[in-house]
């Protein structure tokens, strides 16, 4: 067999004779020397004495056989999955209502924000669509969105009592998700484990002042309110995460809310942080970060997060994770439904009806709207990118918005900082 480095193979130099070696679709890493080295750049030529560490190599995606199209590898696995995905897992994200108590600036949801409700029928049609759909597979998951969904406690405490009770009955592996501003947590606190609530992600925008500056709470007790719900639930056992949304206002509040977070006695694993940049449809030109600065950003908040310690009990966290499809939207195993019922292909779409695919009454209904939707296929651009396999072509409904420019997944501007953080915490454990 004759070999080539996979296209997808990145080195990293650790000193004049060690090298990091990682590959980003087979997810193996290793330390190479100079000699080692040099035989996997030569790969394609290998002498006698270089098989066995080509094997080794090989196995681990490293170098791959020079007659694989690893482009046309990634483009199948992402077809395969579309429809294994489907068969095994049912999945549904559900925004009861579009109303918030909070009035962030810029939130893109303020473009459909509507202080409406999903009312009793819907919400039986919902509730009876869902079973229909999560009979006979094998994995069920819930994730609460809107607005904020909180706000209509009563009506995710009853459907997740009775999605509970199908799941259990028919050995459906079942958890919920639920995106929120994290006011309202408390009021679910001792029933969280019934909800099978196991994942929350809390928005943040900065420390005290900026964030309730930003958020316009209608509550005075905003800021304090929602720190001690996020260590009361990861306190028991409940994974956060915390998704710190930046602009060009608010880097240096973030990098305190960080620091203050980690300080704290009660700060603990179940937490986790990332940052995401605001996009120019939600707020003043002025304000955002063009594509072309996200580079520069994400090292500025990633190194200033490693030199925090927040990596110190979570190494894991600096592994770079393949993705089978560039998210949900790609695949009809998980749908979004707002609160009338309308079915979406992705969040990002809920309430706008031009680009519902149907409704928990009737289910699905079958156009080209939905064949077109996605088939698996990337850009060109895509293609030649060699953070392909950590996103998969990116954000699927953002090119059916006319939002081109911001497709690409996060990964693609701080997969460098990443790898330099890798090396870095290599180097600090070998002094431990």
């Amino acid at each position: 067999m004759k070999y080539k480095k996979s296209m997808y193979t990145r080195i990293l130099k650790i000193d004049d004779d060690s090298w990091m070696v990682h590959n980003l679709s087979s997810g193996s890493e290793c330390i190479l020397d100079s000699q080692e080295l040099k035989i996997l750049n030569n790969c394609s030529m290998p002498q006698e004495d270089s098989k066995e560490l080509l094997c080794q190599l090989y196995e681990m995606g490293i170098i791959v056989n020079d007659k694989v199209d690893e482009i046309a590898c990634l483009e199948l696995e992402r077809k395969i999955s579309m429809y294994s995905f489907t068969s095994d897992e049912a999945g549904f994200v559900i925004a009861p209502t579009m109303d918030c108590n909070a009035y962030c600036f810029y939130c893109y949801e303020n473009e459909t924000r509507k202080s409406c409700y999903m009312d009793e029928r819907t919400e039986k049609a919902l509730v009876e669509y869902i079973k229909n759909i999560a009979l006979g597979k094998k994995r069920m998951y819930i994730s609460w969105f809107g607005g904020e969904p909180l706000l209509c406690r009563d009506l995710i405490v009853r459907i997740s009592n009775e999605l509970t009770r199908f799941a259990d009955e028919n050995k459906i592996d079942y958890h919920c998700e639920i995106t929120t501003n994290g006011y309202y947590l408390d009021k679910i606190i001792d029933n969280i484990h019934d909800l099978r609530i196991s994942d929350i992600q809390v928005t943040l925008d900065g420390f005290k002042e900026e964030h309730e500056k930003r958020k316009h709470f209608l509550q005075n007790d905003s800021w304090e309110r929602i720190v001690n719900n996020i260590y009361d639930f990861s306190r028991r056992g409940i994974h956060i995460t915390l998704r710190f949304n930046f602009d060009k206002g608010n880097i240096q509040s973030i990098k305190e809310m960080v620091e203050f977070l980690i300080k704290q006695e009660r700060w603990n694993k179940n937490i986790t942080i990332y940052f995401y940049p605001l996009e120019p449809n939600s707020i003043q030109e002025k304000l955002y970060f063009k594509e072309k600065e996200y580079e520069q950003v994400m090292h500025n908040l990633y190194t200033f997060l490693y030199n925090t310690g927040y990596y110190n009990d979570r190494k894991y966290a600096l592994d770079f994770r393949k993705l089978s499809l560039p998210c949900y939207g790609a695949t009809l195993g998980t749908v979004a439904i707002d609160y009338k019922g309308l079915i979406y292909q992705c969040q990002h779409l809920l309430c706008r009806e031009e680009y519902s695919i149907g409704d928990v009454f009737e289910g699905v209904i079958v156009t080209e709207k939905v064949n077109s939707w996605y088939d698996g296929t990337v850009s060109d651009k895509c293609k030649k990118c060699e953070v392909l396999p950590l996103c998969q072509g990116g954000c699927v409904a953002k090119p059916q918005l006319g939002k081109n420019e911001y497709v690409c997944h996060m990964m693609k501007y701080r997969i460098k900082t990443q790898e330099q953080l890798k090396v870095q915490a290599y180097m600090d454990s070998l002094l431990e």
